[in-house]
């Protein structure tokens, strides 16, 4: 039961947070990931930007095991900015990780990146 209200608690929150932010860039909208879908778009955004090639084994384990972790940002159908993050217990505390962070070169310097 409380696994149940705490889902409801965080999707209500992210609801709430992504609302504020189209609000401040109206051209740009923030999106929960949501399917196995919207990998291709965030892994040709990712391997454009990133040093770092990723297999589709290490987005599925991030997306997979934290996908109330992973936000995009879109204009109109396309993903122009990404993170993919974790939260680990750690002791006693929680520990959160950005794992892959990239905004398209022609979006920078619009507080895309700033608002995930």
């Amino acid at each position: 039961m409380d696994k149940v209200k705490n889902k409801q608690k965080t999707t209500a929150s992210t609801s709430s947070i992504i609302k504020q932010l189209t609000k401040d860039s109206p051209d740009i909208t923030y999106v929960p990931y949501s399917s196995e879908l919207q990998l291709p778009g965030i892994m040709s955004l990712i391997e454009n930007d990133l040093s770092e090639p990723y297999s589709i084994y290490t987005y599925r384990y991030f997306i997979n095991n934290w996908p109330n972790l992973c936000f995009m940002a879109m204009d109109q159908d396309k993903c122009i900015g990404v993170i993919i993050c974790k939260l680990d217990r750690h002791r006693d505390a929680l520990r959160g990780y950005i794992a892959m962070l990239a905004v398209k070169k022609e979006y920078r310097k619009r507080k895309i990146g700033l608002y995930f």
